[in-house]
């Protein structure tokens, strides 16, 4: 549980600090007010929804599922 605890909160720090670059180095990106930050947040945690969280759950997700059912039952096939 910690370890997944740790690599999701390095995810999230290397996606603040990738927003956070690409914020400060594009003028029209720049957050000037409390709606547009929030709106640039709410894309980018879509962004990184899509391109992370997804493909790992399609690859990584149904070992560990198997894995949780084997260990409930483990007279399954």
């Amino acid at each position: 549980m910690m370890t997944g605890f740790r690599l999701n909160t390095l995810t999230s720090i290397i996606i603040g600090v990738i927003f956070s670059a690409v914020v400060a180095n594009v003028s029209k990106l720049r957050i000037s007010g409390f709606t547009k930050g929030v709106s640039e947040g709410v894309i980018t945690g879509m962004v990184a929804f899509v391109v992370l969280f997804i493909p790992v759950s399609m690859s990584m997700m149904p070992s560990v599922l198997i894995q949780l059912v084997m260990q409930m039952n483990p007279t399954m096939n």
